[in-house]
């Protein structure tokens, strides 16, 4: 299954990511099935520069957006809907909250 991701570049302290088509198995720094743009988190506008019709064709051929690249994808309206939470508890947490 095909996966849209963001791989990390840049130099430390100074983050740059890609937003990429690629196996969900497989780890980001592999080589992508395809590069559909960048986004710079430092940016103050936090813009997404994406081409929005690959992103569509690649959705469209059932690949899933990770939680990230979903909140991001609606936040410059490519995508309709509802965010997703990103935020993941470990069971180590879990349980002493219990």
């Amino acid at each position: 299954m095909v996966a849209l991701k963001l791989s990390r570049t840049g130099k430390k302290g100074m983050p740059f990511y890609r937003l990429i088509a690629i196996d969900k198995s497989k780890d980001t720094q592999g080589k992508p099935l395809e590069v559909l743009g960048n986004y710079d988190p430092r940016d103050p506008q936090n813009k997404l520069n994406v081409d929005a019709e690959r992103v569509s064709w690649w959705m469209s051929h059932g690949a899933q957006p990770s939680p990230t690249v979903h909140n991001l994808l609606i936040n410059n309206g490519i995508l309709k809907g509802e965010k997703k939470k990103i935020v993941k508890i470990s069971r180590k947490k879990k349980a002493e909250s219990k």
